[in-house]
């Protein structure tokens, strides 16, 4: 018999108004949205894996913490920062850029901590410390280099 894998195929987020949500999500950061209703939000992620938001029952529900995290990879962060800001996102600490990305951690309006990430273009994977430290080196031997 074939062993039983679990598979990701919806990340569900409890919110006070699921129209503005969804405004939020679609407008402010790019995401395509399949339906939205006063009571619930389909949202697509990737090609398999929604994003759903529904109605909070209560205020308690909706604390904002450090949990959930939602973290999303995109292609221009300084690009996408601006549109989620303005469709009532917060930043959450200072904009950290190495030299394998920039991170940003934002809130969303009812307080759903959002990891953005934004890969540099480096060969592989882009997410090794190896890589990184190779660019990071190349750009500083090119930079004496360029002194000389």
């Amino acid at each position: 018999m074939a062993a039983t894998t679990a598979r990701l195929r919806r990340v569900v987020i409890l919110v006070r108004d699921v129209r503005a949500a969804a405004t939020f999500y679609t407008a402010g950061l790019g995401l395509r949205a399949s339906s939205v209703s006063e009571t619930h939000a389909r949202l697509s992620l990737s090609s398999n894996i929604d994003l759903e938001l529904t109605p909070a029952q209560s205020e308690s529900q909706l604390c904002t913490g450090y949990s959930p995290l939602l973290t999303l990879e995109v292609d221009d962060l300084d690009a996408l920062l601006p549109r989620a800001l303005a469709h009532g996102g917060a930043l959450d600490g200072a904009i950290i850029r190495e030299p394998y990305g920039a991170s940003a951690a934002l809130r969303a309006p009812d307080g759903t901590m959002i990891g953005l990430h934004e890969r540099a273009g480096l060969p592989g994977d882009g997410d090794t410390a190896v890589a990184a430290s190779k660019v990071a080196r190349a750009r500083l031997e090119a930079e004496e280099r360029d002194k000389s």
